[in-house]
């Protein structure tokens, strides 16, 4: 009988996906409060009882949960595995541990990423059911205007922004992974590693934009609108370049991801 061989990145994908399905719960009761916060949101706003524009503001105190949410469930992803003894399931199955760590780490980034779009998106929606539309039009043409402009600087914050919510998600997984390796006082022991692992990773990544910040990077001029004065981003003396820090987020972003995948394999299968 012919067997069927399966890919690395199939097996990723059957556990990626395998971890979605986990966090679904939590994902659909996030997207419920958005959906009611903001049709609340909504009725305040037709009442004008609140001065204007606040109920914006308001909408958009959801990407705070959102925010917080990976946290909770980085520590939570492992602690179910333990705690509904599927870790030795897991141990069991064909896959090597970065895959596993991999898979994981996509899922939580993965969520926050859906459910942030969600709460934007609801308060945009807002936004233009609210507010009169030549405003809207207006301010709204502004808004792409500036994305449009600034596009190179936008998506280099972003991927900024992903690298250190990974660095935190990792943190998170070790400290986790290493308080289930203890009998007693796990849970304290996992949050004093990820506070320490904030604090030297935020270290390590400072150290190492220094030095990258000698390579001949690239120069971004800006013009910030409005009253700003020119703002020139470059690798010059006395100045750090963003493409600088960007690597050396990139550079703790990959020594936390080996870190957690050795101290898996290690700990983990013991």
């Amino acid at each position: 009988m012919a067997t069927t061989n399966i890919s690395g990145w199939q097996k990723l994908g059957r556990l990626y996906r395998k971890e979605l399905r986990d966090l679904r719960l939590e994902s659909m009761v996030v997207l419920g409060l958005i959906l009611l916060w903001n049709l609340f949101l909504y009725y305040k706003a037709g009442t004008a009882t609140w001065p204007p524009g606040t109920h914006l503001v308001f909408s958009l105190m959801m990407l705070v949960i959102t925010g917080f949410l990976p946290l909770i469930e980085s520590f939570k992803i492992w602690g179910d595995e333990w705690k509904n003894n599927t870790v030795y399931l897991l141990l069991s199955l064909p896959v090597n541990g970065q895959q596993v760590v991999l898979a994981k780490l996509l899922a939580v980034l993965t969520q926050f990423i859906l459910l942030s779009l969600a709460a934007l998106l609801a308060t945009g929606a807002l936004f233009k059911a609210t507010v009169l539309d030549a405003y809207f039009v207006m301010i709204n043409n502004e808004i792409w205007q500036l994305i449009r402009q600034y596009r190179l600087i936008l998506a280099i914050i972003t991927v900024n922004g992903i690298l250190e919510l990974a660095n935190v998600v990792l943190l998170a997984f070790l400290g986790s992974l290493l308080g289930q390796s203890v009998r007693k006082f796990s849970g304290w022991l996992a949050g004093a590693f990820f506070l320490a692992g904030m604090y030297v990773s935020g270290k390590l990544a400072t150290w190492l934009a220094k030095v990258l910040n000698y390579l001949p990077w690239p120069t971004i001029n800006i013009r910030l609108p409005l009253n700003f004065h020119s703002l020139s981003i470059s690798a010059s003396s006395g100045e750090m370049s963003i493409y600088a820090g960007t690597a050396a987020l990139l550079l703790v972003t990959i020594l936390l991801f080996i870190t957690t995948v050795l101290f898996y394999n290690r700990r983990v299968e013991l």
